[in-house]
């Protein structure tokens, strides 16, 4: 194989989506970064990074009414607790994080399909 052919073949390593994981290395900050764009009234910035599917589901008005629905039953967002990276059989990943809120704690949980699409954002109360 050529020099052209060598540099040929590893850029299209690189740019071929099969080639490479496409989900953010930091999976934790991420899914931490979605849950204060909702904190913040940010839904739209959420939504953009949403699979179609996840779009169709809500809007992101809805997304922020749900949040504001959130805070009036646990209060506050305070801060961010433990998290974990459980790994989906598709090749998707899920972070569980627990979010201390005045009243009480409530477990949230970011969902990525393996393209790094943001899936479902789920609260649940703990």
């Amino acid at each position: 194989m050529t020099f052209a052919g060598c540099v040929l073949a590893i850029m299209l390593a690189h740019v071929n989506p099969s080639a490479r994981d496409s989900l953010p290395p930091n999976l934790v900050n991420d899914a931490k970064s979605i849950i204060t764009f909702l904190s913040t009234g940010h839904a739209d910035s959420v939504q953009s990074r949403m699979t179609p599917e996840a779009q169709q589901r809500r809007t992101a008005a809805q997304r922020d009414s749900l949040w504001h629905v959130l805070v009036s039953q646990v209060g506050p967002f305070r801060r961010f607790g433990a998290a974990r990276v459980e790994q989906a059989q598709d090749g998707g990943r899920t972070v569980v994080m627990e979010l201390v809120f005045a009243n009480q704690p409530v477990q949230g949980s970011v969902a990525y399909d393996a393209t790094g699409h943001v899936t479902s954002v789920l609260f649940q109360s703990q």
